[in-house]
């Protein structure tokens, strides 16, 4: 408690310009910056990687708040906040400016191991293609039992959920040993769209399954972190037993991440492909701004995922237990390697 109060202090007298070198001291900004310190303040309270990535935010807070004295627009105070919140390189945060721009701080550099045209063209539509709809393709389970995921169905998408628990129904009275399931297309999951993608485990569990761990900030404290384990209940009208294979890469992200790190301790599910983004955090938003007419808001990260046996995805990623390599050439050349090698498992 000692420590806790000593930091506030420190943070109220930094705030205030006492604890700037005077040749620091900047005149008081025309802009009110009192929307940055509740940005800094939210990170500082919940932020849970600060140890894990060796960032000290009261340092950065040093070097930016005389900055944010000095900014002539609340839209430039937006960017200073976003350029702020770059340095913890969390491809998962994100700044809404007055504007209405949403911007990126830092945007994660990833190698895709899916061509889309290759895998519609040369896989897909030879095969049973079905349809596409809010993010949810699939081919017709007595041709070629796949489907992928570009994106994971919400609670406002009112096709994608029925389409799969039709597929899965599908795939149970065709009998059939496997299913693959693709999701190395979905790099940037909507907001809250981790309950979602265990919407779509929970169709490949006969009992609950605990899988990957969640872990939060609890406390001032950078190390004050507590864990979470929620189990994943088997449910839906359609349920499906058999061999899963599940197609990961590099553009797998937040919620499809979430999918490979949960699905990897599935007894029924075999992960192929690449290492997946290392990118799997949870987001709150605090808004700025608020009874004036220059309103934004922030992301800010509020948890982060880590696998069954403890170890962080952020910066690592979820490797497959079966790799395949794919390249440029080979999309080029029309081939999907990741594909042919899971239609070769399920023949």
């Amino acid at each position: 408690m000692k420590k806790t109060c000593v930091v506030l202090t420190a943070l109220t007298l930094l705030f205030s310009g006492c604890l700037l070198e005077p040749e620091e001291n900047v005149p008081q900004s025309e802009i009110d910056v009192t929307d940055f310190y509740t940005v800094w303040e939210s990170f500082e309270s919940f932020y849970p990687l600060f140890i894990e990535k060796d960032i000290d935010w009261v340092e950065v807070a040093r070097e930016y708040y005389p900055m944010a004295l000095e900014v002539e627009s609340v839209e430039e105070l937006s960017l200073l906040t976003a350029d702020m919140i770059s340095i913890l390189e969390d491809p998962s945060l994100f700044v809404i400016t007055p504007s209405g721009e949403r911007v990126y701080p830092f945007m994660k550099e990833y190698t895709s191991n899916v061509d889309m045209s290759v895998l519609m063209d040369n896989y897909l539509v030879p095969n049973g293609f079905v349809d596409h709809v809010e993010g949810f393709g699939w081919c017709d389970p007595a041709v070629l039992p796949y489907a992928f995921f570009d994106s994971l169905p919400t609670s406002f998408d009112t096709l994608a959920a029925p389409a799969f628990d039709d597929f899965i129904g599908a795939c149970v009275d065709e009998g059939v040993p496997a299913i693959i399931l693709d999701i190395r297309m979905n790099p940037f999951a909507r907001r809250k769209s981790y309950r979602y993608s265990h919407y779509v485990m929970s169709r490949f569990l006969e009992h609950s399954r605990i899988g990957a761990v969640y872990r939060y900030r609890v406390g001032p404290e950078y190390d004050m972190l507590s864990d979470y384990h929620p189990a994943i209940d088997a449910a839906g009208p359609n349920r499906f037993y058999g061999t899963v294979y599940l197609l990961i890469g590099g553009e797998c992200l937040n919620g499809s991440e979430d999918m490979a790190a949960n699905m990897n301790y599935f007894p029924n599910t075999i992960t192929v492909g690449d290492t997946t983004g290392g990118s799997c955090n949870y987001i709150n938003m605090v808004s700025c701004g608020q009874g004036t007419d220059s309103t934004w808001s922030v992301a800010y990260g509020r948890g982060t995922t880590l696998t069954h046996d403890y170890h962080y995805i952020e910066g690592v990623g979820v490797p497959p237990d079966l790799y395949v390599e794919s390249t440029e050439a080979d999309f080029a050349a029309g081939i999907d390697p990741v594909m042919e090698y899971a239609m070769g498992l399920i023949q």
